[in-house]
């Protein structure tokens, strides 16, 4: 089993332990998974990474892999293989020793190095670098070389720690379907680290997301986006982030009135999380940009007025930034038809399903409903 349990682990730094930054993370993995830790730098991705390795110790909480508790155990005894940022590689070996290199370091038998290389470069498409140097290879070679290297030891785990920052747009596209089709192949348990929502909501079977060393939601990209937990996760996931505008609540004829500059709404009992909600005081409002349409959706929709402020077009989509005083929205529309028919101050009236407002605490920045 490669299952992978942290059970309320934390790790400070600092002489007196006077820097945290893990704060009690609590994560399960199941065998097999594919999960994506998302957040930005220093929200503590790498520390994690290197706790679970046995490469820095934890003050407090628990590490399992399987069934048993490793947090006594060296890295070597724990068997996990890590992918850093870096591609680590021997600059002076051929791409075949660098292959052969950590088998070699376990005394396995020539021939079984042979056959484990000419498998792992059949699965990654490296055949053809084997005899070179990896400063000869591009750059989306010497990722999958570096990818190479972890697999072939067929350990427990993978710790894949932002291992596509330093590539282009176009390689890091390519390698995110090959890590997804390598994943696949070899059915073995993967956590992938990254600052990028992109890369953690389109291949991770589960996103974590990570603010301070701290976990703030586990669960489904899907569930992630629809349906986040708390302020941070609703704008670090989605592209453009969530609008989200100060208002206030209050209570009328038995249901929830909520107001902000833009607009008014009522909130029937019926809708979900309504009785979290306090019957008066202030709140924070979000909603997509890509929520947003100039026309009437089906069902309930609440409307606002807004003037243009900028329409900016990118081929199969436009963003458009809407203002209304001191408040600038996001809204996006599919096609072309907002470069084509929108113009800088044009007054226009926009809609939004009811059902995708987001109410949020202020204070706690949970989101309420």
């Amino acid at each position: 089993m490669a299952q992978l349990s942290l059970r309320d682990v934390s790790k400070s730094f600092g002489e007196h332990g006077e820097l945290p930054v893990l704060r009690g993370i609590d994560l399960e993995v199941k065998d097999g998974e594919f999960v994506c830790l998302l957040g930005p730098t220093g929200a503590g991705k790498t520390t994690l990474f290197r706790c679970i390795a046995g490469l820095e110790t934890v003050d407090e909480g628990e590490i399992w892999l399987g069934d048993q508790m490793v947090n006594e155990l060296t890295p070597a005894e724990r068997d996990v293989a890590i992918v850093f940022e870096s591609y680590a590689l021997y600059p002076t070996y051929t791409v075949y020793e660098n292959l052969a290199y950590p088998l070699r370091e376990r005394r396995v038998p020539n021939a079984e190095i042979k056959q484990r290389i000419e498998e792992v470069a059949e699965v990654l498409h490296i055949e053809h670098t084997l005899q070179r140097k990896p400063q000869t290879c591009s750059g989306g070679e010497m990722q999958r070389i570096a990818i190479g290297r972890a697999i072939i030891r067929r350990p427990k785990i993978f710790l894949f720690d932002e291992p596509l920052s330093q590539l282009d747009a176009k390689l890091r596209n390519e390698m995110r379907t090959e890590l997804k089709r390598i994943h696949r192949d070899l059915k073995q348990t993967l956590v992938y680290s990254t600052p990028d929502q992109l890369e953690a909501m389109s291949m991770g079977e589960r996103v974590a997301t990570m603010k301070d060393g701290r976990i703030m939601q586990y669960d489904t990209p899907q569930e992630v986006y629809l349906h986040p937990k708390n302020l941070f996760t609703a704008q670090y996931v989605g592209d453009p982030t969530m609008n989200v505008v100060k208002g206030t609540v209050s209570s009328s004829n038995g249901n929830v009135r909520v107001a902000c500059p833009l607009f008014t709404t009522e909130i029937t009992k019926k809708n979900t999380g309504t009785s979290r909600v306090s019957p008066s005081g202030e709140v924070l409002l979000g909603i997509r940009p890509e929520e947003l349409t100039l026309e009437k959706p089906a069902g309930e929709a609440v409307s606002l007025h807004a003037e243009v402020y900028a329409v900016e077009g990118y081929g199969d989509y436009s963003l458009v930034s809407l203002s209304n005083g001191d408040i600038i929205w996001k809204m996006v529309i599919v096609g072309d038809i907002g470069k084509a028919t929108l113009h800088s101050d044009e007054k226009v009236t926009v809609y939004f399903p009811k059902e995708r407002l987001h109410v949020i605490n202020p204070v706690t920045e949970e989101v309420l409903m």
